[in-house]
């Protein structure tokens, strides 16, 4: 998630839900959730909540939205993006792409992207959804862009990335409902918004519920009806904006989501923060979220950050959210691994999530207590939980000081062998001046050595920019920041030093990670930072891996095959 211009305070408290408590229309209350209990994630068939062009925010600006398709495979692959509108009433465009082996596919700035039916032509506005169909596993991501202007190369004030939704599921989750909630900045309120998208070709039934965080009960609970290959938006909704308050006394609410569905659906969520107390007052920061489809007993955080420097004076914190869906309590053990896997760890302690209620982290004194400045988080439970990782920029030392930039991205679920991240930017231009730089963080959760193999894949698919293998102790992380060797690879753009790819990282054992985008005010790695955007890696797809197989190591080459096999990998 990335801001511009705000001092905030992390809205983190540990508030207790009160107010009137809503129906449950004709839903029946939650079974146990099992860790099998989700739905079957396809990267052939994959979704995306918003195409938007040129649709104008509150305060003037205009938002754009982007894809960029990874093909993975050894062979090409021919993908169909179906641009839907949001009634269901047809479609606004049917683009199909051929993206050669290993290659991607980039949709800014191409003519037929920007060109799809308006909905608004008047204003030359389009709003709609994205459906993706591709005969083999792909890599897929959609950017938002906001922009100071009504072109799509505006100059950026806002960015946010989102890999696509992989899994339709009867039922969904999101660890966040925030009306009206304040920041801690004097005038800046949180506010979030579901978008479900149903992709079947008959009409949905949705019940969206907002619990209580201390378990307590449902807050709120509101039946829609969803249009066969359309969407549904909260946004404006009298329905939505008149659920009762949590504290009276403010007039704010929190809570989580829960969407039940007739129909195998998507959903995402959005979180805007406004400078003023109504849901249409000029956003600060907007960040989308896909809706998570399942829940586990052991979930991960690829950061843990206290006070870890960030350039200049600014500081990165971080702190987890957990949310338990079932209808019992959870115990969850927390533990903050070193970045070395040495111990002790910096941090271990329980918890336990009361039935249908949530645990954060931010002032917890357990939590407080660890040791940093950098490691990552365990969290292993009792039932099936799932959550979030918040990671903050804040302008000084202490987890008090003003709040300047944060990102929410969810905890990791599973492990791979074979991970994506869309893309690798060094140096690479946006507008409005800034340069584009990325960072990987690797995590390995075994207790053994795994051996990495990082690979930058050229964008035309024409082969490697660079690949490098790494060993990571057992427990412990691999951080490109801190490898001398990260800013001294190949360009790709040889004349102007600065390079654009995607990334392909095969292990030896599964493993986590994330990738972050950053957006500098210079052209060096240390220049100061704007924007970021941390995704977690996409493990699983499913590629075709010569020569063995999805998910298993292999080499491509005899050079590497000698190195994995020097660094012990199969």
């Amino acid at each position: 998630m990335l801001k511009i211009n705000q001092t905030a305070a992390v809205y983190g408290a540990l508030a207790l839900a009160a107010g009137c408590a809503g129906g449950d229309g004709d839903r029946t209350m939650d079974e146990p959730l099992g860790s099998a209990q989700q739905s079957i994630a396809s990267s052939t068939h994959q979704f995306a909540g918003d195409y938007l062009k040129n649709v104008p925010t509150t305060d003037g600006r205009t938002q754009w939205s982007s894809v960029v398709i990874n093909n993975p495979n050894p062979t090409p692959a021919t993908v169909t993006l179906t641009i839907h509108r949001n009634d269901g009433t047809g479609a606004l465009a049917v683009l199909s792409k051929t993206i050669p082996a290993r290659g991607w596919y980039n949709s800014y700035g191409q003519p037929d992207w920007l060109g799809a039916t308006e909905t608004d032509p008047v204003n030359h506005r389009s709003t709609g959804w994205i459906e993706l169909t591709a005969d083999v596993p792909v890599v897929a991501n959609n950017r938002l862009d906001v922009r100071t202007g009504t072109t799509f190369n505006s100059p950026v004030a806002l960015f946010n990335d989102a890999p696509f939704l992989k899994s339709p599921s009867l039922r969904l989750f999101s660890p966040y409902f925030l009306r009206k909630w304040p920041t801690g900045t004097s005038g800046v309120t949180q506010w979030t918004d579901v978008t479900v998208n149903n992709p079947n070709a008959a009409p949905a039934h949705v019940t969206v519920r907002v619990h209580k965080i201390d378990g307590s009960g449902v807050h709120a609970t509101r039946n829609v009806t969803v249009p066969a290959k359309g969407s549904w938006s909260s946004y404006g909704k009298p329905e939505w904006l008149n659920i009762p308050p949590t504290d009276p006394g403010n007039g704010g609410a929190i809570g989580w989501i829960e969407v039940l569905s007739d129909a195998p659906v998507v959903a995402s969520s959005r979180l805007a923060m406004r400078s003023g107390a109504t849901y249409d007052a000029s956003p600060i920061l907007l960040d989308d979220s896909g809706f998570q489809a399942g829940a586990a007993h052991t979930l991960r955080a690829p950061l843990f950050l206290k006070g870890s420097t960030a350039g200049g004076t600014s500081t990165q914190w971080s702190h987890p959210v957990v949310v338990n869906p079932n209808p019992t309590p959870a115990t969850i053990n927390v533990v903050v691994r070193r970045p070395d896997g040495s111990l002790p760890d910096l941090a271990s302690f329980s918890r336990t999530i009361p039935a249908m209620g949530w645990w954060n982290a931010f002032g917890d004194a357990s939590w407080s207590s660890a040791a940093g400045p950098i490691g990552w988080t365990e969290i292993t439970a009792s039932h099936p939980v799932f959550g979030l990782n918040r990671v903050m920029f804040r302008d000084g030392n202490t987890a008090s000081s003003p709040f300047k930039l944060f990102d929410d991205e969810p905890l990791d679920q599973t492990t791979a062998s074979q991970s994506f991240a869309t893309f690798y930017l060094k140096k690479w231009p946006s507008t409005a001046g800034y340069r584009q730089w990325t960072d990987l963080v690797v995590n390995n959760p075994s207790s053994y050595p795994a051996t990495i193999t990082v690979r930058i894949h050229k964008v035309d698919g024409s082969g490697d920019l660079t690949f490098f293998t790494r060993q990571i102790a057992g427990r412990g992380m691999w951080r490109s920041g801190a490898d001398p060797e990260w800013l001294s690879l190949p360009a790709s753009d040889s004349a102007n030093g600065r390079s654009v790819g995607w990334v392909e990282i095969t292990s030896s054992s599964p493993v986590i990670g994330l990738n972050r985008v950053n957006l500098r005010s210079g052209d060096t790695p240390s220049s100061p930072v704007v924007l970021f955007e941390d995704t977690v890696l996409q493990g699983d797809i499913g590629a075709a891996c010569d020569p063995i197989g999805p998910g298993v190591f292999c080499a491509r080459t005899t050079e590497e095959t000698a190195s994995s096999q020097a660094h012990g990998a199969t």
